[in-house]
């Protein structure tokens, strides 16, 4: 997941969760500079984000970075807490129109499962053993 200072990353479920069993998670990202000028130094820089999503509420996970970088999630984690079989919803949106936004992945997942994203080597859903679903 890469975005530029235009975009941000938000998140849904299709369908709402009581109180009690909303989804809970934790993002990581990288910024990167994208034109830096000579002399200066060129090192990325790091933050992160716990977040809880509550059903078909969309959710920003990962704000845009600022003008002059590039954003990109380098570990991501959610656990579907719900008594319910869910769909996560992941998209990209232009910060300047939340109507313009792209579904850049869509899965389902299991009660008590977790969703979870590695930098190089992408999305598993794991059960709440661990084991690959």
């Amino acid at each position: 997941m890469l975005i530029d200072h235009n975009h941000n990353v938000q998140m849904s479920m299709n369908a709402n969760a009581s109180a009690s069993n909303n989804q809970t998670g934790y993002i990581a990202w990288r910024d990167t500079p994208v034109n830096a000028s000579q002399g200066m130094q060129n090192f990325p820089s790091y933050g992160a984000n716990y977040f809880t999503l509550n059903g078909t509420v969309v959710t920003t996970v990962m704000p845009a970075p600022p003008a002059g970088f590039i954003r990109e999630a380098v570990n991501f984690q959610l656990v579907n807490n719900d008594n319910a079989t869910d769909k996560l919803i992941v998209q990209v949106t232009n910060t300047g129109n939340a109507s313009n936004n792209t579904v850049i992945y869509a899965a389902t997942q299991v009660t008590l499962a977790n969703w979870v994203y590695i930098e190089e080597i992408g999305w598993k859903n794991q059960s709440a053993a661990g084991l690959s679903l």
